[in-house]
């Protein structure tokens, strides 16, 4: 039995302590107990395993602190979701074997001690979901192999410094939901490598630097939910890898750029609750590859674009513009020119009408009346001057001249 090196019993139902007689097994060099339904502390008794490696014990239920001894020889260590506790401060130090450790869902505390930098051949460093607070990045600028680094929902502050241009190796940096401020770094633009980006549930401001559209392998890139201003950048049209992309729940302002609409890989795209205006762009009809769109809580009009993503949108993705249009079930109808007129306008609109249609039918009839009588005196009075005119002519051609010459000698 001493002579074990490998013990595999995840996925099974195991449950109750390690014993403490697995410090016997001093050849062993991995140890994989993951996804079952073991209780109690880490026995202290496995400091003896001075060959261990590969240790994961992830998905249980395991208390109590962390035996200090546990790290020195493993290069793989996995304990997320259990119920480890202790300061990380002090009950870790640098570990030169080290390569890949996740405590993520646990109840670590403390902050990350410069110790950590020096662990030069660690490369992925996941801390997520535990009681963390302090700053990061400075204190493991030194770990320049680290390509992965998440330390998202902690207690962590401070702001992204200059020092994370030389973490060079990044793949993956999640940061997000913690209490980090300030600026995004342009620098961050220079992190070739980077896959990944969430920056999300912080106190962020100023406006989103040009140059993360630089990252030419960056399929994630997640800033919501901080305080972010300005517009999107033109430049995110060269994100030719990007796939998810989540802007939403910022105080972004200006239109949607038309090059978000040359990216053929984009999936899910997030702009709510921001204050874009005016259309969306068209040449969206080409992004086939969306899947998922919110574009709700902003100021946007006109038709939505002709993709199955926007065909197939719900109410709450939509919300609250200032007059979209589409065929879709929860918008009205684009007339020939693509513009909607929202129900409240077109129902004023209608009063107005109804209104000035009441007030001008009587009106139009009353003048009309007038004007008939006007008309009617007017051919009444020509038809009088006519006939008297006709009598004087009348009396004219009657006139006896012999007879008044003969009343005049008369009269003489």
């Amino acid at each position: 039995m001493a002579s074990i090196e490998k013990i595999n019993l995840a996925n099974n139902f195991l449950h109750g302590p390690i014993p403490t007689t697995i410090g016997n097994l001093t050849k062993l060099k991995i140890l994989n107990l993951n996804i079952n339904k073991l209780n109690g502390s880490i026995p202290l008794e496995m400091n003896n395993l001075t060959e261990l490696n590969d240790l994961q014990l992830s998905v249980n239920d395991f208390t109590s602190n962390l035996p200090q001894q546990i790290c020195l020889a493993s290069s793989d260590l996995d304990l997320i979701i259990n119920q480890l506790a202790g300061n990380l401060t002090s009950d870790f130090r640098a570990y030169p074997n080290l390569k890949y450790i996740n405590l993520s869902g646990n109840k670590f505390y403390g902050h990350i001690a410069p110790l950590w930098g020096k662990c030069h051949n660690l490369t992925a460093l996941k801390i997520s979901n535990n009681n963390l607070s302090g700053s990061i990045l400075a204190e493991i600028r030194e770990a320049i192999n680290l390509g992965k680094l998440n330390v998202s929902s902690n207690h962590l502050t401070g702001e992204i410094t200059k020092e994370l241009e030389k973490m060079i190796s990044l793949t993956r940096l999640s940061l997000s939901n913690n209490q980090f401020s300030g600026n995004i770094p342009p620098k961050i633009g220079s992190l070739n490598e980077l896959e990944e980006l969430e920056l999300a549930e912080n106190y962020f401001v100023g406006s989103i630097p040009k140059e993360l559209g630089g990252l030419n392998k960056l399929w994630l890139l997640n800033l919501s939910k901080n305080k972010l201003e300005g517009s999107i950048p033109l430049e995110f049209g060269l994100l030719k890898a990007l796939q998810e992309l989540d802007l939403s729940a910022n105080m972004l302002r200006g239109t949607i750029p038309t090059t978000l609409g040359r990216l053929m890989m984009l999936e899910y795209l997030n702009l709510s609750n921001n204050n874009l205006s005016d259309i969306i762009p068209s040449n969206f009809d080409d992004t086939t590859s969306l899947t998922s769109v919110d574009i709700s809580y902003n100021h946007l009009e006109g038709p939505l674009p002709n993709i199955l993503a926007f065909r197939n949108i719900t109410f709450q993705e939509v919300r609250n513009n200032r007059g979209l249009c589409g065929n879709v079930t929860t918008l009205e109808a684009c007339n020939r020119n693509g513009i909607n007129i929202p129900h409240g306008r077109m129902n004023k609109n209608v009063k107005l009408s109804m209104l000035v249609l009441l007030c001008f039918v009587p009106l139009v009839i009353v003048v009309r009346a007038i004007s008939y009588v006007l008309i009617q005196n007017s051919r009444k009075n020509e038809s009088q001057e006519q006939e008297e005119l006709s009598l004087n002519i009348f009396s004219m051609s009657c006139f006896d001249g012999k007879i008044l010459y003969e009343k005049v000698i008369e009269v003489i």
